[in-house]
């Protein structure tokens, strides 16, 4: 019989170690991780020309478990004229320096090949150049209503002859105390739950050499206030019973017809205001088809625009303080907005864009304009889209593009979770149809409406007003929002507005 190999004793014993070791997971010889380095680009320096080098040390930089084997040096900003003599040494030369200001980054890397980054800033002066202090722009003065409470303060005008801005600081001068600012020192701050009243924030820029300049913002935060709701709201349309184009008012039912303008011109596509106290409306008394504010009962006419170029479709805000309207701006039909409270009002233009804009409608919140435009298909097919108040987040809804579908007269609901919306299909005449904000659900409501004319909405939401063809004339139709019932309100009439 063959006797077994002895194994040595000593081996036993390691054996017996090792395995006890593994099982122990306290134990640092067996289960030891490695620890990555630390990097050490050294202080920030700062240099006059002509000296035009400075000497980059990274020898601070260290493992605590082992040993670094690389360095890697870069430039990270500043003028691209500077170049590194060793990129790869822990001690190395930068030459070529010129006024600026630079960033270099270290990237050292360990036996385990860990890595660690530090980063250090260069200045460059030049004596001879007088340093010029920056020019602080913190934003043109605007006004957000309430519920909307965030806003954002731009301070990305602010300028520096030198082109050596390197820090910005918000801050808030006066104003109600409920706010709060994140990312005040960045050029973009964010201001969130907001109340109302007047706010009144300062921005500090600073440039490379301390010199800095102020300026100052204001954020007026108001509450829209809602008119009342009107127990009889009457109706605002155009006719041509009296020989010429004219504004009359009826009541809700269709009775007790008024005339508002009398004259030999043209007046047509009146809008009421909030609360029934003025019509705003386009009339070409002066030559062109311009924009009129009149009182309820056609006194006290007030021209509002006073261009070359016709104007059509006005639209109040829902605060009644600002009117929307489309007229001719570089060869192209666009949205512009005026206040409507004062006398020698300037027009701000919404968007410049080529292609055709129309009938805007403010969402009862203020926030929002639907209008119809053919962006996506210059001159061939009109869509529904809506923009923020200010110009901002264009949106489109109707997004079909080969549907062959025009769509124009998009009017918010008084609770503003629909859009009536007039679709012309080239049969020549349109439906009325109903759709949720953002375009989805759309669906038809009552067919046999005169394409390109007006639509609105009763006060409580359960009525739409539209125009359709009769005879050789035009009348006054309504259809109820779920298309169950629909009439005639008023015959010869047309483009009528709904008192709100």
């Amino acid at each position: 019989m063959k006797k077994a190999a002895c194994i040595p004793l000593f081996i036993c014993v390691m054996f017996v170690l090792v395995n006890s070791c593994k099982k122990d997971l306290s134990c640092d010889q067996c289960l030891e991780v490695n620890k990555p380095p630390v990097a050490s680009a050294g202080p920030d320096q700062a240099i006059s020309l002509p000296k035009d080098s400075v000497l980059l040390d990274g020898r601070l930089s260290k493992d605590p478990d082992g040993s670094i084997r690389a360095w890697a040096w870069r430039r990270i900003s500043g003028p691209v004229s500077s170049f590194i003599v060793k990129p790869a040494d822990s001690v190395t030369t930068v030459r070529n320096l010129v006024s600026g200001i630079y960033s270099f980054e270290l990237t050292v890397t360990d036996n385990q090949g860990e890595q660690a980054i530090d980063t250090v800033g260069i200045t460059v002066s030049d004596p001879q150049v007088v340093n010029r202090p920056p020019i602080a722009h913190a934003g043109n003065d605007t006004t957000i209503l309430l519920p909307a409470n965030t806003f954002r303060l731009n301070g990305s005008l602010s300028s520096d002859p030198d082109n050596n801005i390197t820090g910005y600081l918000w801050t808030k001068v006066s104003g109600p105390s409920s706010y709060l600012m994140d990312r005040s020192d960045s050029v973009h701050a964010q201001v969130t739950n907001a109340t109302e009243g007047v706010y009144f924030f300062e921005l500090l820029v600073t440039d490379a050499a301390g010199l800095s300049d102020r300026d100052t913002v204001k954020i007026i935060v108001e509450r829209v206030i809602q008119a009342p709701p009107c127990t009889d709201c009457g109706i605002v349309f155009v006719s041509d019973r009296d020989g010429n184009l004219e504004i009359y008012s009826c009541k809700s039912d269709g009775t007790d017809n008024r005339r508002l303008t009398n004259g030999p011109d043209d007046d047509t596509e009146p809008a009421w205001s909030p609360g029934g106290s003025r019509i705003a409306f386009v009339s070409d008394r002066s030559g062109v088809m311009l924009l009129y504010v009149m009182n309820a009962d056609g006194s006290d006419v007030i021209q509002k625009t006073f261009t070359s170029s016709a104007v059509m479709s006005p639209s109040w805000s829902p605060d009644g303080r600002k009117i929307a309207y489309t007229t001719l701006s570089n060869g192209s039909m666009n949205i512009w907005i005026i206040d409507a409270n004062v006398t020698g009002a300037v027009p701000v233009l919404l968007r410049d864009i080529t292609g055709f804009e129309a009938f805007p409608s403010w969402s009862p919140d203020g926030q929002k304009i639907a209008f119809t435009g053919d962006q996506h298909a210059y001159d061939f097919v009109y869509d529904i889209w809506t923009i923020n108040a200010d110009g901002t987040n264009l949106v489109f809804l109707t997004n079909d593009l080969f549907d062959r579908l025009d769509f124009s007269s998009s009017r918010w609901s008084p609770d503003g979770g629909k859009l009536a919306v007039l679709i012309d299909d080239a049969s020549g005449l349109a439906r009325v149809g109903i759709m949720n904000p953002d375009g989805s659900a759309l669906s038809t409501i009552v067919s046999g409406a005169n394409p390109w004319t007006k639509l609105s909405w009763s006060p409580d939401g359960s009525r739409i007003l539209y125009t359709v063809p009769n005879g050789t004339g035009k009348s006054i139709a309504w259809v109820s929002a779920d298309g169950a019932n629909k009439g005639i309100l008023v015959s010869n009439g047309w483009d009528a507005d709904w008192m709100h």
